[in-house]
């Protein structure tokens, strides 16, 4: 297997289109520290690394590593790569738990590569953390975590779809639905229980009051959709990358009860451990002409 990581991660690094990759991903928090110096309320360092696991609710990451896997493993069924490799008597489970820990390698590389220009950049321009350290840490485990696990679902969806365009289309399919559904369970999340509201008092004077508001959802439907949104990586994802985020009204993300550190982790863990065990069960069964 270390023989097999080997030569995917030297196929991999005389590959053109993974160096452009890694350059983009070089470029990326310089271009957002510049940005942001100069704007009226310049992000924190706090939100410039949490940029590092997603864009809000476009999960850029996911998408960089659907497309990576995608073109660097895609082609190992058309050129006869994978058929190679198993005439010559290596198990389908070693083959496909190496590509799975190569994809996570990339991405966790990818990620490291940012909070190191993120520290040489962007902390000097932004300034210190204003979280504290239990927090910031949470936030790069948490975030590496649904990094990894967007790493297994994408080498399941290589692994077991032979065609490359259909893989792509799948990929897309995958992170597009994930974000949507992530959205609009933020937002069910989101509706307040009571809203505010101009009225007349008996005096004739107008004054805001508080009335509860018929369209909020049960403290059960929240707590489902909470736990969507916790389970989804693309959810994860909108919650590590927006604390701030508002959905119309003054609420950020921790007047919702604060995001789910430990939870979020354990969900990433469990679909790492099931993807993998999924795709390893089609993958065996797959006949690679």
């Amino acid at each position: 297997m270390i023989k097999l990581l080997r030569a995917n991660l030297l196929r991999i690094s005389k590959s053109v289109t993974f160096w452009i990759f890694v350059a983009l991903y070089t470029l990326y928090p310089i271009i957002i520290a510049l940005i942001e110096i100069q704007t009226y309320e310049p992000i924190t360092s706090d939100k410039m690394l949490s940029l590092n696991y997603g864009v809000e609710f476009f999960p850029m990451q996911g998408v960089i590593i659907a497309l990576l896997c995608s073109i660097l493993f895609n082609a190992d069924f058309s050129n006869g790569t994978l058929r190679n490799k198993v005439i010559i008597g290596l198990s389908r489970s070693k083959i496909y738990l190496t590509n799975l820990l190569t994809m996570i390698i990339i991405s966790l590389g990818l990620s490291v590569i940012y909070i190191i220009i993120f520290f040489a950049l962007g902390m000097p321009l932004l300034g210190k953390f204003t979280s504290s350290a239990s927090t910031i840490i949470w936030m790069i485990v948490d975030g590496s975590l649904v990094l990894m696990a967007y790493s297994a679902i994408m080498t399941l969806i290589v692994m077991t779809c032979k065609n490359p365009i259909a893989s792509l289309i799948i990929s897309a399919l995958v992170i597009t639905l994930g974000a949507l559904l992530s959205y609009y369970m933020d937002y069910i999340v989101s509706i307040p229980e009571v809203i505010t509201t101009l009225s007349e008092n008996q005096f004739g004077e107008t004054i805001w009051v508080q009335i509860p508001n018929e369209n909020a959802p049960s403290q059960a439907v929240k707590a489902f959709c909470r736990f969507v949104t916790d389970l989804l990586p693309s959810g994860q994802s909108f919650q590590l990358s927006s604390p701030g985020y508002t959905h119309g009204w003054t609420m950020d993300m921790y007047s919702r009860g604060g995001l789910h550190y430990w939870q979020m982790a354990l969900y990433s863990l469990g679909i790492i451990g099931a993807t993998s065990g999924i795709g390893i069960l089609i993958f065996k069964k797959n006949n690679i002409k």
